[in-house]
C-alpha cells in the first residue's frame, strides 16, 4: 500500500503503520499530513 511513498532525500524513511502512518476516514496520514486517498495509493 505505501508503494507510491517515494523518498524526497537521500536518507531512508522508515514507516511504522499505526505511529508514523495511519489510515482514517479514507485517507492516509503520514506524520499527521493527509497524503491521499486509499484510491489514490493503489
Amino acid at each position: 500500500m505505501l508503494a507510491w511513498l517515494t523518498l524526497v532525500n537521500s536518507k531512508p524513511n522508515h514507516y511504522d503503520y499505526g505511529n508514523t502512518v495511519q489510515y482514517q476516514n479514507n485517507s492516509i496520514y503520514v506524520n499527521n499530513q493527509d497524503v491521499g486517498t486509499a484510491e489514490q495509493a493503489s
